[in-house]
This record gives C-alpha cells, sequence and structure tokens, in this order.
C-alpha cells in the first residue's frame, strides 16, 4: 500500500507497513515476512532502513530420475539441474549375472528439488573417466510439482557409424534426378566393411537389411573403410576415407557396390608344365584396390571381382627360394560375361634367381631385356626381417617399390646352384618417398630422404640394407607439456664421420646394422642439436651428448635464461639431461 508520512510527525498517516511478499517464476511463495520498524505501533520512521533477514522461496518441484550408459549400466555421476545444487548419484547395485556371464551395475536414483520452469538445463558429470564420456547439456520442462525423468544416459565417447551396402544399378542423369537413386537400389547382405585402426582393422558382414554398425574408441577422426561384395559373388571393392567424431548417434553412409566380372585362365612353365602357388595380381596402383590370388594345385587361377569394361595387365610370377621363375603379362580388356583362357607362360631368366633382390624377396611387376642383354626390373619388396634396432611397422601393408632397376646374378646361389640377382650399381633410390618403421620395437620411426632418396644399398656379400633420414615423432615420448617446438627428434649414427643422418635400417638377412651402445645421437633435420623451450624458456641440446636409447630420450641441455633486467640476462645454465620416456 501507498504510506502518506505527516511533515510534521515521522509516522505514517495511514497506518504502517505490515509485511511483504516474495515470489518468483517457478517457485512457491513461503509465506509474508513481518515489518516491524521503530516508530509507534511498529510503524517504520520517515527515512528509517530495515534490512530484512533471507528469504528463502521453495522450489515448485521435486524431480526424481536415474543415471545410466548408453548400455543401461549405472555411473558415479554428479547432476545439476537448472539453479538447484549439485547432487552425486551412485550405482544402486552390482551383481553377477550367471545367465551372460557378466557383471551388472543398476543405475542409481536420484530426487531434486526443482524450479518449475520449461527448457532448464541438466549437466550429468561422470565422476570417474569423464573423459571417456560425451559430456553435453540436456534441457528439460519441468511442469509437473512431481516429475520423474526416467532414466538420463551419458554416452560413451566413442565413434558410431552405421553402413547401408546397396547394389549400384545402371542409371541415366536426369534434370530430375541429378544423383543416383541409391536409396532405392536393392540391398547387399553378405558385404564385408572394415574400418582400419593404426595397424589393425574392425571388421563385420553386413546383415539381412544389408546394414552393418560400429562402435569403437579412437583419438582419430580420419578412417580408411574398405567395402567388398558378398563371398561368392562378384563386386568391385570399394576404398574411401571417413570423417566421423564421437558422437551419441549414428553416422549413417550408404554405399553401391558396381557389379564385376572374372578373369581366369592357367599358369604354365617350360610351355606346358602347370605351375602350382603362382601368383597373379592386376595392379591398380593402390594396394588396397589390387587384385590377386595363387593358382591352384593344377596352376588354374580366377581373379574375382574385376571391373567390367576396363583394360587391365594381368601379372603372374613365382616366389621360391627352390625355383627361379619369373612373371609373365597380358594385357586384357574385361566383359560382364567374364575372360577365360587368360594363360600366362613363366620362364627362368637368364640364369638369375630374381625372387630376391640383394637377399630381399621381390615381387616382380615388369621384367625387361635390352638389346645388350642387361635385364631391367620393376617390383615390389614385401618382406622385411627384423633385427635388434629396427622392425616395419605394419607387417601386412610394408612395402618398397622399385621401377626400372638394372641387375646382374650375383654370388649368392639358390639351392640349384642358380645366382640371385643384385643391383648393377652399388645403391639405387626406391620409388617410395616414406617408409614406416618400429625402432627398439615400440616406437614410430619414419624414413624418408627429401634430397637422395630412400635407397637400397649393397652392406657388401649381396646382403642390402635400406638408407634414409630416420626420425621419432615427439608425440612418442612424455613430455608432460613443457616441450614446444621440437616435433621429430631425427637419429643419427655417432659412429661415422660422414652422412651421420643416413641410417641404414632394415637388412635382407636380419642382421644388426649398427653398433650402438648408447643408442643414436638426436638431432634436428640438419644434423643440429635440437632447439626447444622449457617452461617458455629456450633451450638448446648438445647433439654429441643427446641420445635415444630403448624407451628413453636424454638430451644434453643448456638451459638460456634471458631474464629482464639481469646482467648478464642470459645465464646459459647447463642444466644437464632432459630425459623423456615412452608415452
Amino acid at each position: 500500500m501507498n504510506v502518506e508520512y505527516s511533515q510534521q510527525s515521522p509516522y505514517p498517516v495511514n497506518g504502517p507497513i505490515r509485511k511483504i511478499l516474495a515470489t518468483a517464476q517457478g517457485y512457491q511463495s513461503s509465506g509474508y515476512v513481518q515489518i516491524k520498524g521503530q516508530a509507534q505501533k511498529g510503524a517504520l520512521a520517515l527515512g528509517e532502513k530495515l534490512k530484512l533477514k533471507d528469504t528463502e522461496l521453495n522450489t515448485g518441484a521435486l524431480v526424481t530420475g536415474k543415471i545410466s550408459d548408453d548400455l543401461g549400466n549405472g555411473i558415479w555421476a554428479k547432476i545439476k539441474i537448472g539453479d538447484s545444487p549439485e547432487k552425486s548419484v551412485k550405482p544402486a547395485s552390482m551383481y553377477f549375472d550367471p545367465k551372460t556371464k557378466k557383471f551388472v551395475i543398476t543405475p542409481g536414483s536420484f530426487q531434486i528439488p526443482v524450479a518449475k520452469l520449461n527448457h532448464q538445463p541438466v549437466i550429468i558429470t561422470p565422476d570417474y573417466n569423464a573423459s571417456s564420456y560425451i559430456l553435453d547439456t540436456l534441457y528439460k520442462d519441468i511442469t509437473q510439482n512431481n516429475q520423474d525423468l526416467g532414466t538420463l544416459k551419458v554416452y560413451r565417447k566413442l565413434h558410431r557409424m552405421k553402413f547401408i551396402v546397396k547394389e549400384a544399378q545402371p542409371w541415366v542423369p536426369t534434370i530430375n534426378q541429378p544423383t543416383p537413386p541409391v536409396y532405392q537400389w536393392p540391398i547387399l547382405p553378405g558385404a564385408k566393411v572394415k574400418i582400419q585402426l593404426l595397424g589393425s582393422w574392425l571388421e563385420e558382414i553386413t546383415n539381412q537389411f544389408g546394414e552393418v554398425n560400429f562402435e569403437y574408441s579412437s583419438d582419430s577422426d580420419s578412417f580408411k573403410v574398405i567395402i567388398e561384395g558378398p563371398k561368392g559373388k562378384y563386386y568391385v571393392k570399394k576404398v574411401f576415407s571417413i570423417y566421423n567424431k564421437p558422437s551419441k548417434f549414428q553416422k549413417v553412409s550408404v554405399i553401391a557396390l558396381e557389379k564385376a566380372t572374372y578373369i581366369s585362365g592357367s599358369v604354365y612353365v617350360a610351355g606346358t608344365q602347370p605351375v602350382q602357388g603362382a601368383d597373379i595380381l592386376i595392379d591398380f596402383g593402390n594396394p588396397d584396390l589390387n587384385i590377386s590370388i595363387k593358382t591352384d594345385e593344377v596352376g588354374e587361377y580366377i581373379l574375382p571381382n574385376v571391373p567390367i569394361g576396363a583394360n587391365v595387365i594381368v601379372y603372374g610370377s613365382k616366389h621360391s627360394d627352390e625355383e627361379t621363375i619369373i612373371g609373365d603379362s597380358s594385357a586384357v580388356l574385361t566383359t560382364a560375361e567374364g575372360k577365360t583362357g587368360v594363360d600366362l607362360f613363366l620362364t627362368i631368366y637368364n640364369g638369375m634367381d630374381i625372387t630376391k633382390l640383394l637377399g630381399f624377396p621381390i615381387q616382380l611387376t615388369a621384367l625387361q631385356e635390352l638389346n645388350n642383354g642387361e635385364v631391367k626390373i620393376t617390383g615390389v619388396f614385401k618382406q622385411f626381417k627384423k633385427n635388434d634396432y629396427f622392425s616395419v611397422f605394419d607387417s601386412t601393408a610394408a612395402q618398397i617399390k622399385i621401377a626400372n632397376v638394372f641387375v646382374k646374378p650375383g654370388t649368392k646361389l639358390n639351392f640349384k646352384g642358380i645366382p640371385y640377382a643384385v643391383l648393377v650399381e652399388p645403391s639405387i633410390a626406391v620409388d617410395d618417398p616414406i617408409f614406416e618403421l618400429k625402432v627398439f620395437q615400440k616406437f614410430k620411426c619414419t624414413v624418408s630422404n627429401p634430397t637422395d632418396g630412400i635407397r637400397l644399398t649393397d652392406l657388401g656379400n649381396d646382403n642390402g640394407v635400406i638408407k634414409g633420414k630416420a626420425f621419432v615423432g615427439a608425440s612418442e615420448f612424455d613430455t608432460k607439456g613443457s616441450i614446444e617446438n621440437s616435433g621429430k627428434y631425427y637419429l643419427s649414427d655417432p659412429t661415422v664421420v660422414q652422412s651421420k643422418m643416413i641410417i641404414p635400417t632394415i637388412t635382407a638377412e636380419g642382421n644388426k646394422p649398427l653398433q650402438l651402445p648408447k643408442g643414436f645421437m638426436v638431432t634436428d633435420a640438419n644434423s643440429n642439436g635440437l632447439s626447444f623451450k622449457i617452461n617458455k624458456f629456450d633451450a638448446n641440446a648438445d647433439s654429441k651428448n643427446s641420445f635415444f636409447n630403448f624407451d628413453t630420450v636424454r638430451l644434453r641441455t643448456t638451459l638460456k635464461t634471458n631474464i629482464k633486467n639481469a646482467v648478464p640476462s642470459n645465464l646459459n645454465l647447463q642444466i644437464g639431461d632432459v630425459v623423456f620416456h615412452q608415452v
């Protein structure tokens, strides 16, 4: 009410204020607050200030529910709804189910007084391994005095993908249908879908609806996917990369496979002798797309899943320590009906066993004899022996290609007394710009050499070795975030004076290419000591006293202080070895 005061008196003319009512949207009032002033009858004197006690409003609703992960298992978590206090929730119980032979964790319940408002934020934070969950904010309308939110799910931080595989059908673009009507095409049960994770693969077969689902954990967001047709049917393989981030919901991809055909024939040696176990290959320039198979016991083969209407070259080769047989090739134009009678005739070539080059097993894809009798080969190395320092990073995918390399008979003989092939030149550059290895069987090591290429070299006695610049990523080591500007640790050979950074890695015989008691020296890309930062201070490593051995990097370090207003500002502190271990 409006209160009027007399100018002659401190008392109200029309009575004192007796009480105040506090309200807010979504809350229930706790009642009137009584006012008592210092004037007559508890009135407020003119100009009197009175501090009231805090007034609590009652929440308009009581909200209940449960918390689980996306599998229905209870978790330890905290929940906050709107302006309500945070509430801790733990699983109700845990028991072993003898039927499923799994532990069952039943979700815990919560009961929280909440304002009765719409679109209130609901935030759930797991107590343990929060980074392994997808943390987001839900929004709920609280409209009832007693409201059950049911079970609120916190999703594990996983990539979730669904692939639907279809059989491609003939179609012609039109104004109304400019893109293929993939969703209308027939489904393809039994197709194989593979997703690459580091050096391994996730593999599933499509169900009766042509669908396959994947859920997996990975820090990457780009993945190679390979889809092949059902076993026993001819479809062109598809290889592609897909971008995907962890999500609560599946990313759905619809993929159509083109119908394919086949090529068949026999492989012979010495005119009419069938060759069992010969390697038959169509090289599309991509290992994931190449088609290969071996001949059966009577020398026959069927190459499946060949694109229809394609001009391809079929290569045949035989690799054995007992036989020296080199591949033939045949150009084929494929048809929907298939191509039969594509026969290959292998020979023992020029008295050389070219199943190995400098001791490395080689799969030849081309061989040419020049008019002067010289032999030039093209092929792929796919088998590599590990040694005490190096091994290939992924034995299923590792390969090194060579092209148009001149070879000659060497001094090492196969069991029939035929010499294996060696290089005419002492060293050649291979076609591949990088070669992925493991060093000390633990760390990913990249071999490259932009200046001179990765080289295949004769160590002596017809024993080949692969040489190049080699580096290990700094991310392989636990620097605890204190190291900056040192993304790569290049390896250097302390036992030589020249070409320290050209490291012998994989040898044909698997013998140790180096003798390094202290390990490899560590440098930058130019063979200098590493320059980096430690907690924002510039630092330099002495390359002659910085080593990488087994699971440890030791950097003999000088710290540059660069302190403002100090004389001298840079003390060049020699702080000894900064040591990092494997992540």
